[in-house]
């Protein structure tokens, strides 16, 4: 299906439905699917992101970065420590902005194809995202850059964070493709696509592409009982489980 969409894409492109030249450098871009469908047995999918770069001279060597940002929520980072040969929660720090998902795709190493106040205003790179401490916290600076760097550290190891350096592939004609990988962990929401295009260090061009993530069938039932209704939520989550033990020491006994 991916290959089919970008089938369609180059043929349209080279039939000249899209214009060849404009005024200015522009991004025309797409993705294979706009809604991700979470069921029982996902297990995560790619999405197919892809596009042209029009307006810019054959001899110009342009640089794209793909960045994904799922949805922004609050967030509480917890430290654990060994008190007494026991692990604990012993501090933590408020986030009151942080995306739950981040992905970056770019035609070689960003530091070598975007200045670095590029980098900072867009957020391009896991070391430039911004996070938002809630105020009143009584952490200094580095406590609040090691809460910050354990929340990503974590969220590399669920693949909810990644790099992908090298990824995006130029095709001849100015066309240009990378795969999204959405693990099976990724969570529902919003998502939006940002491409930018670089020359020489300098941004050029940039292009938004919002898709969605959201569960079906019984995740969908449950999802939507456990926030409408938390506490009858929580009720037959605790008879169920009492159900189940009751069940198996039952049968055990048999």
């Amino acid at each position: 299906m991916n290959r089919l969409f970008l089938l369609f894409f180059l043929l349209f492109y080279s039939a000249g439905l899209y214009p060849a030249h404009s005024a200015t450098p522009r991004l025309v871009t797409d993705l294979s699917e706009h809604k991700i469908d979470i069921a029982y047995k996902f297990e995560g999918t790619d999405v197919l992101l892809f596009g042209a770069i029009e307006g810019l001279s054959g001899t110009i060597k342009p640089d794209v970065a793909v960045v994904v940002r799922g949805p922004t929520l609050p967030i509480i980072v917890r430290r654990k420590s060994r008190v007494l040969g026991i692990w604990m929660n012993t501090s933590s720090t408020n986030f009151r902005t942080a995306p739950s998902y981040y992905a970056l795709a770019s035609t070689r190493p960003v530091a070598s194809m975007a200045a670095s106040q590029w980098r900072a205003v867009y957020e391009i790179g896991i070391d430039y995202i911004h996070f938002s401490p809630a105020s009143g916290g009584a952490q200094s600076a580095s406590d609040i850059e090691a809460f910050r760097n354990g929340f990503i550290a974590a969220r590399r190891k669920l693949g909810l964070f990644n790099e992908h350096e090298n990824s995006v592939e130029l095709i001849d004609n100015g066309l240009f493709r990378t795969r999204i990988t959405l693990p099976t962990r990724v969570p529902i929401g919003d998502y939006r696509a940002d491409i930018y295009l670089f020359v020489d260090k300098k941004l050029m061009a940039r292009q938004s592409v919002p898709f969605v993530v959201k569960k079906t069938g019984f995740e969908r039932s449950v999802y939507d009982k456990a926030h409408q209704s938390p506490f009858l939520y929580g009720i037959m989550a605790v008879c169920i489980a009492l159900g189940a033990g009751w069940t198996a020491a039952w049968i055990f006994r048999k």
